[in-house]
């Protein structure tokens, strides 16, 4: 049976972040995925939001809107265009 995320699963994700130029921010694609609880606001919200109740091997494109509440941080203010793959979910 293949697991859906839902809150509370352990998620293994692959993903690449680009800005709206196409620019590739950062890829673990060919690396170790990332690994979080979901639910638990580990990961931007958007992303997490866009991921709940995909199979393991779905993938998406997912644009999150900028992010408001850090102004310090590198990445306010600019959309995010991420492409995130399901790799596991325990």
């Amino acid at each position: 049976m293949t697991e859906t995320v839902s809150n509370g699963k352990v998620v293994s994700l692959e993903y690449t972040l680009k800005f709206d130029d196409n620019r590739v921010v950062y890829t673990n694609v060919g690396e170790a995925p990332i690994t979080y609880t979901q639910g638990a606001d580990q990961i931007i919200r958007g992303v997490e939001n866009a991921v709940e109740g995909m199979k393991v091997g779905e993938a998406k494109h997912v644009v999150v809107p900028p992010i408001v509440l850090d102004l310090n941080h590198p990445l306010a203010g600019k959309t995010l265009f991420f492409d995130v793959k399901v790799v596991d979910v325990r």
